[in-house]
């Protein structure tokens, strides 16, 4: 039997499905990266440094907004000089287990809480090695006119971008991403 467990960091709602297998856990996300570790991303103490997390969540970010801006006609992730562009007001990650090399990993992504300026990005990351669910994170995404230095209202062709990938199954590895490709 699956229980839920909620829990709450900074206003938003994580869901994890208890006894989920780490399958059913990454259907819950519609875009996932599948990401070989490094040697490089250990620490002194032979795991993963936690700092390196964000740094997986980063990447995975530049990914989904350069689909976003392949479907639109703002350049989110390489705004600075050319208006609409995207920022984080705030980034979270709840560590659930250690990674160690070599293993490699699949980060899920799913947008919620939509503001008119705002969005999060939820993610959670399961260890191919370990079978499970190694941590779970998010950020808050904010539009912001880089004219201006402002926010600004997410721009409607960047939402209904976010609402095809949010609708679809995407599995992209890192050695096959082409960030080229205008899938």
């Amino acid at each position: 039997r699956y229980r839920d467990v909620m829990f709450a960091r900074r206003g938003l709602k994580l869901l994890q499905k208890v006894h989920k297998s780490p399958e059913e856990y990454l259907k819950d996300f519609p875009f996932r990266f599948k990401i070989a570790l490094r040697w490089i991303d250990q620490d002194a103490m032979a795991h993963v440094n936690h700092s390196t997390y964000f740094s997986y969540f980063e990447t995975l970010r530049c990914v989904y907004f350069n689909l976003v801006s392949k479907r639109t006609e703002h350049p989110l992730i390489k705004a600075a000089d050319k208006g609409v562009g995207v920022i984080l007001s705030s980034a979270s990650c709840r560590y659930k287990a250690p990674l160690s090399f070599p293993d490699t990993i699949t980060i899920g992504a799913r947008l919620e809480n939509y503001t008119d300026t705002s969005v999060d990005q939820v993610y959670g990351i399961v260890s191919h090695k370990l079978g499970r669910v190694v941590a779970e994170g998010s950020v808050n995404i904010v539009t912001i006119d880089y004219t201006t230095g402002k926010r600004t209202a997410i721009p409607a062709d960047v939402r209904e971008a976010f609402a095809q990938i949010e609708e679809g199954s995407w599995d992209i590895a890192l050695e096959d991403y082409n960030p080229d490709d205008t899938q």
